[in-house]
């Protein structure tokens, strides 16, 4: 899944990415650890993949 950053926001020891990607309603949000790791070089198109079992599913609407 490809997808563009729309935002970046750094929380300490963790960043948080959304990412649109095109046929999505809402963009896709992603948690990185930041040990290492800088995310304002990422690019703005990101390819995006997880291993099924690491995925999480929210209900629809925040509940």
């Amino acid at each position: 899944m490809r997808g563009k950053i729309a935002a970046r926001s750094y929380m300490g020891e963790r960043s948080q990415i959304l990412v649109n990607v095109e046929g999505l309603t809402k963009p896709v949000s992603v948690a990185l650890q930041n040990a290492g790791r800088n995310t304002s070089d990422l690019p703005d198109v990101v390819g995006l993949s997880w291993e099924p079992e690491n995925a999480v599913l929210l209900p629809a609407g925040g509940e």
